[in-house]
Parts: C-alpha cells; sequence; structure tokens
C-alpha cells in the first residue's frame, strides 16, 4: 500500500491491456473493510513517529537502515537467513526493539490465514495476542491463524517504546510537531529497560551543530518485600523553539492494577480514563499545578496508564508503583488483609515514595549534604521497620483470586482482541450466541467486554480485579462450544470463529 501516485505517464498505454496500470494503490480506495485495516496500520505507524525519528538519527549515525534483516541482529541462526521470493519468512528487524511479520499468505474460506513465523532468541512480546514468547536459545517456529485484522509485531521483552497520540481528523503536519504529549509504553518480561527519544526543529540543518535534544526512559522493577516499578524520565539538549512543558503519559502494557502510584514522593490519584487534563485541574484549584492522574485502560493493551501532566523537560520526573503481592519473597502464602496490617504497609510504601522523591528534589530541596543524607538513611530504617511490623502482623492465607502474575495478564489481550473479532463476524448475521440466541449463556459476549469489566473491577480493588481476570479461561472454553452450537449459522462463518478462539492462549 502506498499513499502516492502511479508513477506511469498519463494517459496510461496499458489502460485497456487488462493489466494493472501501476502496483500502486491507494489505501482508501479500497472495500469497507481493508480500508479499515489500512487505517489501523496507518494510524499505529503515525503513533510511533517518536520511535521512528530517533531510529532515523540513529541511522543518520551508523548508517544502518531502520528496517533491517534479521542476520544482522541474529548471523549464527540458520533462519535469520530464510527470507525468499515466494514470501517465506519475510520477517525484519523494524528498529532495534520490534520485529515485523507481514501477512504474505492468502485467507482461506474461513478468512484466515496461516502464518509461520520465526521467533528469534529470547524473550519476546507479541503485540497482535498479548503474549510473552520466550524463542529459547536457538529461536522456535511459531505457526498461528490470522485474520485480516492482525498482523505479527513482536517487541523485545521489557522494551520502551516511545509514542505520541493521534487525533482523528488532525494528523495533517503531525510528524513536523513538537511532542506535547510524549507516551511511553513499558513492555512485560523484563526488570529493567531503558530507551531513548531523539528531537531537533525538524526543518533545518542546525542538528549538525548540536542542535537537539535526547530524552531518557528508564526503568527497575524490584520484588523486594512487594513487588514495585521505578521509571524515570528527563531531557538534555535544546534547539531552536523546542517545549519546555510536556505531558508525559506512562502506559505498563499488560499490568494489573496497582496499589500505590506515586509521581515525584506524591499520591496520584486514580480516576478513569474520560478525565481530561484541563477538566482534572478544574476540580484542584488549590493545588497550583494539574494533578496527575491514574487509570486502568480496558480498550486495547489491559495497560495501567499514569498521566503526569506539565512536566519540566530538563527536571527528572520519577514514577513510583506498588503492587499488592507483599512478602513474596520471604512468604508466598502470606497476604494482608486486615486494616492494622494495610496501615503499616500504607506507611512504609509512602515512605518508600517519598524517599525516591527526594532524589530528584521534590523532598530534598531544604537539605543538603550531612542532613540531606541522614533524612535518606532515617527514611530507609523506618521503612525496613515497618516491613518488618507488616511482615508479622499478615496471617492471612492468600486465596487462589490473589495469586496472579502483575507484571503481565499474558495472553487476556488476546483473549478480549480475538472474542471481539469473533463476536463482530456473528453479529453481522445476527446469530451471536446471548444477543439474538436469548436462551445462550453469552459467554462470548463476556469475553469480548471482559476489558471494560477490567477496568470497572480495577476501581474496586486488586482481588476483584484478580477473580475476575482468572475467570477468562472458563469463558473461553465455555465461547468455544457456544460457537459450535450456534444454529443456522454460515459454516465458513463458524469455522472463523473457532479457528481464531483456538488462537488465544493464557
Amino acid at each position: 500500500m502506498s499513499a502516492g501516485a502511479c508513477a506511469d505517464p498519463f494517459p496510461s498505454e496499458k489502460k485497456d491491456s487488462g493489466y494493472p496500470q501501476c502496483a500502486v494503490v491507494s489505501p482508501w480506495k479500497v472495500p469497507d473493510r481493508y480500508f479499515d485495516a489500512n487505517r489501523r496500520a496507518m494510524i499505529d505507524r503515525a503513533r510511533l513517529i517518536p520511535y521512528i525519528y530517533t531510529q532515523a538519527r540513529l541511522s543518520f549515525e551508523s548508517g544502518v537502515s531502520i528496517i533491517q534483516p534479521l542476520y544482522y541482529h541474529f548471523p549464527h541462526h540458520e533462519h535469520a537467513y530464510a527470507a525468499d521470493y515466494m514470501g517465506n519468512f519475510p520477517q525484519y528487524m523494524f528498529g532495534s526493539d520490534m520485529m515485523i511479520s507481514p501477512v504474505l499468505v492468502k485467507a482461506g474460506a474461513s478468512d484466515t490465514s496461516e502464518v509461520v513465523t520465526w521467533l528469534p532468541p529470547g524473550l519476546w512480546f507479541s503485540v497482535n495476542d498479548g503474549m510473552l514468547r520466550d524463542g529459547g536459545p536457538m529461536g522456535k517456529l511459531l505457526k498461528q491463524k490470522l485474520t485480516l485484522e492482525e498482523w505479527g509485531v513482536y517487541v523485545r521483552a521489557g522494551a520502551i517504546i516511545p509514542r505520541i497520540p493521534v487525533v482523528t481528523g488532525d494528523t495533517e503536519g503531525l510528524a513536523q510537531r513538537e511532542y506535547s504529549t510524549l507516551v511511553v509504553s513499558v513492555y512485560p518480561g523484563g526488570t529493567h529497560g531503558k530507551s531513548k527519544v531523539y528531537e531537533d526543529d525538524g526543518l533545518t540543518m542546525d542538528h549538525l551543530n548540536g542542535d537537539y535534544r535526547w530524552t531518557t526512559a528508564e526503568y527497575t522493577r524490584t520484588t523486594f518485600f512487594y513487588k514495585s516499578l521505578t521509571f524515570t524520565v528527563q531531557s538534555e539538549g535544546k534547539y531552536a523553539n523546542m517545549l519546555d512543558t510536556r505531558d508525559i503519559q506512562l502506559r505498563l502494557v499488560g499490568s494489573a492494577p496497582p496499589i500505590h502510584v506515586y509521581v515525584n514522593g506524591k499520591v496520584v490519584e486514580m480516576t478513569n480514563k474520560y478525565h481530561h487534563k484541563h477538566h482534572h485541574k478544574k476540580h484542584h484549584k488549590k493545588h497550583a499545578e494539574t494533578a496527575h492522574t491514574w487509570h486502568f485502560d480496558g480498550d486495547s493493551d489491559l495497560a495501567v496508564v499514569i498521566n503526569a501532566y506539565d512536566v519540566q523537560c530538563n527536571e527528572q520526573l520519577r514514577v513510583y508503583v506498588v503492587y499488592t503481592e507483599l512478602f513474596q519473597a520471604d512468604a508466598d502464602t502470606h497476604t494482608h488483609t486486615d486494616t492494622h496490617t494495610d496501615t503499616h504497609v500504607d506507611t512504609h510504601v509512602r515512605i518508600e515514595a517519598e524517599a525516591e522523591g527526594a532524589g530528584v528534589g521534590t523532598h530534598a530541596q531544604t537539605h543538603s549534604g550531612q542532613a540531606d543524607a541522614d533524612a535518606q538513611t532515617h527514611a530507609h530504617t523506618r521503612t525496613r521497620a515497618a516491613h518488618a511490623r507488616a511482615r508479622d502482623t499478615a496471617t492471612d492465607t492468600a486465596e487462589d483470586d490473589n495469586a496472579m502474575d502483575t507484571d503481565t495478564l499474558n495472553g487476556l489481550i488476546g483473549a478480549v482482541a480475538k472474542a471481539n473479532l469473533v463476536k463482530d463476524a456473528f453479529d453481522d448475521e445476527r446469530t451471536t450466541p446471548g444477543s439474538t440466541v436469548v436462551k445462550a449463556q453469552a459467554s462470548l459476549i463476556q469475553l469480548a467486554s471482559l476489558g471494560i469489566a477490567l477496568e470497572y473491577a480495577a476501581a474496586k480493588g486488586p482481588k476483584e480485579f484478580y477473580k475476575l481476570a482468572k475467570g477468562a479461561k472458563e469463558l473461553l472454553e465455555k465461547a468455544k462450544k457456544e460457537v459450535l452450537e450456534i444454529p443456522n449459522a454460515d459454516a465458513n462463518r463458524k469455522q472463523f470463529g473457532v479457528e481464531v478462539l483456538n488462537e488465544i492462549f493464557m
């Protein structure tokens, strides 16, 4: 697909030959379902402008293109050389942290294409289905059946991918605009990650004279007494007309909701995703700055979304996220449930968050030298004491509902997305179980709407969230049975539903 015009002369001598005039196809001049797929792919690419522009800078420095054959990265593996003119293994690296596996196989009668992908060594996050997949030391072959709406995008486990928001109807000149909002997605599977975003004026050659800016984003996950994540971002450099402040949106992809979020040592309130920056500011008039927010987004990547507003680019922003699995390192069978324990847990987490904030100057501005060191030492001493008190009073046995990994809801993203594809297919002919077939249990509908349900459960607390998420496997099995038992459904449509649901792994 291309947005360009046909390169053939006009009028073309091939006009009446029965052959296409050229291979260029306007992505908007196709039937609706293909238009929708094209539009989604183009929007996804537009969101990646910070990633692409950064890779362009790296290409300028190294001479290596953003699109790279796999053997650049995996030269000792036979499958890295397996791409051929027949469309087998048409994979490539898109920058340093993403692998793309296009679908070049014609769909069958059930409207799915069987695709074979070589998964390189290491751990990869499949954006399509939300699965962490392990290529092992030698890589492995991955066979999938994909729909028109799906394609192979794999992100290195634990990678940080920068993006910008894309608003429909406001995309002209998007690549030349300043990043007034920088969206930073942290993917599951890593304990530490670091990435940089490059910026310049986008118009002149002044970058050759050192007029540019690098923004460094970094995170670390820890499991000392409780699971937590510390994220920092800061910019260095300058160029003409650059922004001094911007909004930072941190997306923890495939993550269960935390119990505490702090930005620069200050507690951040949970809101719903429809809260706008200015709306939230209106309700916090007593604060000179806009109040930061966080929410759980169940629409696409099941992400914890933390919005930090009006961030000074040249100052470090520090985000501290605390999850509910306390004491896993020492006592996997314990959890905190009583009020007394919760009080101590909240106390030591807050102390540690304030110590994190002190590292960026929010609490250390009135201290200096030895006084600051003594304050931090005292804070860590109180933190360890609070850990001990909370652990000693945590005597309740953990329910199975709470025994869930907070770092990734492995496969649940794909379960929701694929269930929606199947539901849409049966909606077209009004045979969706539980919708027009009243007696059905509507398991397919429940699975398709699970993302929205998880948003509401996140607001109620971790226990409700985990219970709902763990029920997804049972919903999936019921949904498969429902599809097989749909009366009077088109045979190819039913086969489509079966094949897509069978591609869900959790």
